[in-house]
């Protein structure tokens, strides 16, 4: 109780802002403040010493994927690169095409983040859903590239895709399945919008995980992704002709099939579909017995969807059976 008494008569003393007032505090409680003071202070400066860089950073997450230090985020190093350039500089101009050279996703997002700043109205818009697009497919193929023995990377590198705690109580297993399942269905969904890139990070993480749960994940949304089109009438017309050719009715299927072929062609204002063509191909190979102009079909398939493995085993089961005919 004296003690009590004591505190808060030096409380109140202190808010009278009265300077001899300090001296009621114990000497020896002085000086252990005193002493804690100056150690902090030599901790938060040898901590603003060891950060001073831009390519190094202290993670606020002691689980992070780098270990707690590592290489600051790109999207971070673009700004800085970005200020310094504004500043004036040769070097600090060539620095930053340089950076932006290396990682074209985010300097694509970056750019378009400013102009949808910038703009108004659909241009708003409009560059503001591709930054969205670069950023999450940016992001996705960081998580979706990671070897299962190792750990993800932390949250500053990956967009809030791999989360630095799951559901209370999980176990940090469950979080890092979660994230890998999360951006490989991300990376399907831009499959789907016609990106490239994320096509490659399927076909990537289908190579480079082969024989392990992720690899297998990322062939069936592949498959998946390669046999949906954008656009619903297509989609019905491909339902309609694959129903067909189930009745064995192979020439009201191959009518559907160039129909969807042709309103894809239409709409994307290239080769078209290419699952279109695939099935094309295999009903003259199976149904119509015509392998010149399946093989025809299946090549325009390939030519719509250059890396689609399924296409391309199609089209090598047709040449391995004309091979063993002739």
């Amino acid at each position: 109780e004296p003690l009590a008494r004591q505190t808060r008569s030096r409380t109140y003393l202190l808010h009278q802002n009265r300077p001899s007032d300090v001296s009621i505090m114990p000497r020896k409680g002085f000086v252990l403040l005193m002493l804690v003071s100056v150690a902090s202070a030599f901790q938060l400066f040898g901590q603003k010493k060891k950060c001073s860089g831009v390519t190094t950073r202290r993670s606020a997450h002691s689980d992070a994927g780098i270990g707690g230090n590592g290489p600051m985020p790109v999207e971070i190093a673009l700004r800085i690169a970005k200020q310094r350039a504004k500043d004036g500089g040769e070097a600090a101009v060539a620095d930053l095409q340089k950076l932006e050279l290396e990682n074209p996703e985010q300097a694509l997002a970056a750019v378009a983040s400013e102009r949808a700043l910038d703009a108004k109205g659909f241009e708003s818009w409009k560059w503001g859903r591709l930054a969205e697009e670069a950023q999450r497919v940016s992001s996705a193929l960081k998580v979706a590239g990671v070897p299962l023995d190792a750990t993800l990377p932390s949250d500053a590198h990956v967009g809030a895709l791999n989360p630095s705690k799951g559901k209370p109580g999980a176990p940090k297993r469950e979080a890092e399945w979660r994230a890998r399942s999360r951006a490989l269905s991300e990376l399907q969904y831009w499959t789907l919008r016609g990106n490239r890139k994320a096509e490659a990070g399927l076909l990537l993480a289908v190579r480079s995980h082969a024989g392990n749960w992720v690899g297998a994940a990322a062939d069936q949304l592949l498959r998946q992704a390669w046999g949906v089109h954008a656009d619903a009438g297509v989609n019905s017309l491909m339902q309609r002709a694959r129903d067909a050719l189930k009745k064995k009715d192979a020439a009201s299927a191959l009518e559907g099939f160039e129909a969807a072929a042709g309103r894809s062609r239409e709409l994307d204002e290239g080769s078209g579909f290419a699952d279109a063509h695939r099935w094309i191909g295999l009903t003259f190979h199976r149904a119509l017995d015509d392998p010149t102009a399946a093989r025809a079909a299946l090549e325009e398939a390939l030519d719509a969807s250059p890396h689609n493995y399924v296409v391309m085993m199609d089209l090598g089961k047709l040449l391995a059976a004309r091979a063993t005919t002739a």
